[in-house]
């Protein structure tokens, strides 16, 4: 039977989190008046008890936790953005740096907008379909959403309104080789910048026919990076 404290405002519920050791989390405090954010990860929980979460090891923490004090915790679950408060309960200290906090009461969600776009250094395989460009032409990704790609290149591959095709490996959190993708686009807008003398041929492409397991691990990896490094948000 599930308790009132399962359920949220929103009616989302704690176990429809799918939270599992290992799974990355943004922690909030209010510091001087302005927000601090620190990535953490779940230990785990006790049901209805209290959830214990990782802390940075003292070398990399920037900032201290103490106890008694309001925290906010933000996961993604595969579809939407959730949020929880919990209070600090217990801090342990060397060698396992991790805290004991409340159990959440209530939680807050909202979808993860499909066209959040956040900065990348990826490389990436470029084919332009019909054309005798290589497979194996090199190009980079400048940035990246679910909905399509920036990609940075030497020379001009494609016309706007051409179907390509883009090969590129996502880091993964767990898996050590990341995640590989093969993904068709289409080339919806082309420009040229240069810099110290040389051309860069910078093209905006949009993503068609995308299956569900390549939508879900570019979910992911948006929302990874911006957990992670909130000033990628483009």
């Amino acid at each position: 039977m599930h308790s009132k404290k399962e359920k949220s405002d929103k009616g989302v519920d704690f176990n429809s989190l799918y939270l599992q050791n290992g799974t990355r989390l943004q922690l909030e405090v209010l510091r001087d008046v302005r927000p601090v954010h620190v990535i953490s990860s779940l230990i785990g929980y006790s049901y209805g008890e209290y959830m214990i979460v990782r802390l940075p090891e003292p070398r990399l923490e920037v900032v201290s936790f103490r106890l008694g004090e309001k925290v906010t915790i933000r996961t993604f679950s595969g579809i939407k953005v959730c949020e929880f408060d919990v209070t600090v309960q217990r801090l342990f200290d060397s060698p396992v740096h991790y805290m004991h906090v409340s159990f959440p009461e209530s939680i807050r969600s909202s979808n993860l907008r499909s066209a959040i776009r956040v900065k990348t250094t990826l490389a990436s395989a470029l084919h332009v379909y019909g054309k005798s460009v290589s497979p194996e032409a090199r190009v980079a990704l400048r940035n990246l959403s679910v909905n399509g790609a920036l990609i940075e290149a030497p020379q001009r591959y494609g016309e706007v309104g051409e179907k390509v095709a883009l090969s590129f490996t996502l880091p993964c959190a767990g898996k050590e080789e990341g995640e590989s993708l093969k993904i068709d686009a289409v080339v919806r807008n082309i420009s040229v910048q240069t810099e110290n003398s040389e051309p860069r041929y910078l093209c905006g492409v949009e993503f068609v026919s995308l299956n569900q397991f390549q939508q879900l691990v570019l979910q992911n990896y948006t929302y990874e990076s911006l957990l992670s490094r909130r000033h990628s948000l483009v």
